[in-house]
């Protein structure tokens, strides 16, 4: 398995090893021009051997690029009917990006990695980005009682009234349900729209195909998951270029979110579960590039027990992962207090790499769904058996 690094080459212990390489990380904040990152990049990539050439766009469409608004002020009509605003500007940009790319030589990205987290950076105007449900249901009432934009929203959601809409408590109900068809279908239209951005623009360019390329959290389900708040994302896909690239992070909580309740197993083997679930949803023909945390983040201290992290890789190998990122923010919580340091936890996680199973299941094979009660996983010839003392904090 290869991991790309999330994180500042520059940050101390960032380096890399034989089955881990630190990205090139192209930020589009600001207002470096578009020759300049390509100038930037092409170095780094150049530096860098074939098949360890990671492309890693930050802040693409959500990015205060100068100059540009962001994609919460194109209209709600602009953005459903054209696709246009932010994005035609990104289009521009990313031609002078390639372009320039291409005029330094022949290196080449392997492989393109996007981090837009939609629903969280993205002020998308088909998003939940409101701060209450009552400025959500005016936007949506905006759209059901339109003559065309009416259409982009699910015929179930459109036979709830404004004034329920604004009342919603629960996503475990048929009007939460609803909200969540809503919610998919405008997450694909953001995801084709900067999909075509990315790779449209780079054939073009370049005169070949784009190479793989994934985004953050992106994903093709063959059935239904739930959210750890009971959401319920619908089958179908969610995903930039076809590829899924689920989170695959081992939490903690300060509170048991609902997916869990009843169970009374460490949180971050509840999460083992829902991760591998996760993995069993997603379209077994389809690509699957998860994300790693480093080993020892479990959400509220970071230095969750760094054994369980090895489980998650081991589970991911065993269901046929080969590429992958591993999330290591520059400058947080490694070598601070207990965590131990950014080049313990890589040394670790390539240890980690060395020793993985083979691949357990056919492409296509469709694997049962566990129960969040499970005290065993089992893939192929490869499992882990419960040990709460794996699964705690150091």
């Amino acid at each position: 398995m290869q991991l790309g690094l999330w994180t500042d080459d520059s940050m101390t212990g960032a380096v890399a090893s034989d089955n881990i390489t630190p990205v090139t990380f192209v930020n589009w904040d600001g207002s470096t021009s578009p020759e300049d990152l390509a100038d930037a990049a092409y170095t780094s990539l150049a530096a860098k051997t074939v098949g360890k050439r990671w492309l890693f766009f930050r802040h693409f469409a959500d990015g205060e690029r100068t100059g540009h608004v962001q994609i919460g002020a194109n209209s709600v009509e602009d953005y459903f009917i054209h696709r246009r605003g932010e994005f035609d500007k990104m289009r521009s940009e990313l031609v002078r990006f390639w372009v320039r790319l291409k005029a330094n030589g022949s290196v080449r990205a392997d492989r393109i990695t996007i981090d837009e987290e939609d629903g969280v950076g993205i002020e998308s105007p088909g998003g939940f980005t409101e701060a209450t449900w009552t400025l959500r249901a005016e936007k949506i009432a905006k759209v059901n009682n339109h003559a065309t934009l009416a259409r982009f929203s699910p015929s179930q959601l459109r036979s709830y009234t404004q004034s329920q809409i604004a009342a919603f408590s629960t996503w475990d109900s048929d009007l939460g349900r609803a909200l969540m068809w809503w919610a998919h279908n405008n997450t694909q239209i953001f995801l084709d729209t900067m999909g075509d951005a990315i790779t449209g623009t780079y054939a073009t360019v370049m005169g070949e195909a784009c190479p793989p390329t994934s985004n953050y959290g992106d994903e093709i389900l063959d059935r239904t998951r739930y959210g750890l708040q009971n959401e319920p994302y619908h089958k179908g896909e969610r995903s930039i270029a076809g590829v899924s690239a689920p989170f695959l992070y081992l939490n903690r909580f300060s509170s048991l979110p609902p997916v869990f309740t009843g169970q009374t197993s460490e949180h971050r083997w509840l999460m083992f579960l829902y991760n591998n679930n996760w993995m069993r949803m997603c379209r077994r023909t389809a690509a699957l590039e998860p994300w790693f945390s480093f080993p020892s983040w479990d959400g509220l201290t970071h230095i969750g027990d760094m054994q369980s992290s090895r489980y998650m890789v081991q589970s991911a190998a065993a269901m046929g992962v080969t590429h992958g990122m591993i999330w290591s923010p520059p400058g947080a919580y490694m070598g601070v207090g207990s965590v131990p340091s950014l080049s313990t936890q890589l040394a670790y996680m390539q240890e980690t790499l060395e020793d993985l199973p083979a691949q357990q299941v056919d492409d296509d094979e469709v694997l049962p769904l566990l129960s969040y009660n499970a005290t065993t996983v089992t893939i192929g010839s490869w499992s882990v058996t419960y040990n709460a003392s794996e699964w705690g904090t150091i």
